[in-house]
């Protein structure tokens, strides 16, 4: 098991996760307004303002990379400081924060309601899933997860021969995917939960989730999906269950698809 994989099985759960993003932003500024303070008294150095809350926040980010928060959280706690130093600042009026929480909530609802953040797959992974896809006419591709359906849509452009299906339950992204399938007709993009669809439809279902859902969805595909078609994730494996084939993909993430064959 690598370190990454480790990093997957081990990973907190939602409310120790918010508790520790909480923490490391509050020791950051601990630390950073600490340190001018000490600067300004002992060395008279004055830092501006804003220097101060960028460095709070990276160092907030640093300090959730090294307890592994999920990679979508360290933007957020390196951008936090200064957003509510803007927002205090510009004065903003209460609605403008209902739609900006409004419209956050419905990009990320999956981590809200599953513990599955918005994750997107880059190029180098996507051009390993189009070489994974079995040379099979008629071939239908899932992906569970769809998010903003960049995946499937690059997909459909090297594999005109096969049919593509995005699930997707937040409300943006299912919008946006869905407004960007208007005009290719072999891809295709549904609201709903994948729990409700029966995987016995594909031939290949791949998905960038979390660790939360693997293990209930491995069961799922193991009951529905049909022998000779393949179940790819993406970076999260299923504990007690080995994938049997691992490709390591030639990214900066170091992206890992896990790939199971029924």
């Amino acid at each position: 098991m690598t370190k990454s994989d480790e990093m997957h099985v081990a990973a907190p759960g939602r409310g120790r996760r918010l508790i520790q993003a909480a923490l490391c932003q509050l020791v950051a500024c601990v630390v950073v307004f600490g340190s001018n303070t000490l600067l300004r008294e002992v060395l008279n150095i004055t830092v501006p303002l804003p220097a101060l809350l960028l460095a709070s926040g990276l160092l907030a980010a640093m300090l959730g990379y090294w307890r592994r928060l999920p990679l979508w959280w360290l933007p957020v706690l390196a951008l936090f400081p200064l957003a509510v130093a803007a927002a205090l600042w510009l004065q903003l009026p209460a609605w403008v924060y209902l739609l900006a929480f409004a419209l956050l909530l419905s990009l990320q609802w999956n981590a809200a309601r599953g513990g599955v953040p918005l994750y997107l797959t880059n190029r180098q992974t996507i051009a390993a899933l189009a070489r994974l896809l079995p040379d099979r006419p008629g071939l239908v591709v899932a992906d569970l997860g769809s998010g903003l359906g960049g995946t499937l849509m690059a997909l459909a452009r090297t594999r005109p021969d096969a049919r593509f299906e995005g699930i997707e339950t937040a409300p943006l992204p299912f919008v946006l995917s869905w407004l960007r399938a208007l005009l290719v007709s072999r891809v295709r993009f549904t609201y709903g939960d994948y729990h409700r669809r029966n995987l016995a439809a594909y031939d290949v279902v791949y998905c960038f989730l979390s660790p939360v859902p693997m293990p209930d969805l491995y069961a799922k595909a193991r009951r529905e999906m049909r022998p000779g078609t393949i179940l790819i994730s993406n970076s999260f494996m299923v504990p007690g269950h080995p994938a049997h084939e691992i490709i390591d993909v030639d990214d900066a993430r170091q992206t890992r698809l896990h790939i199971w064959r029924f």
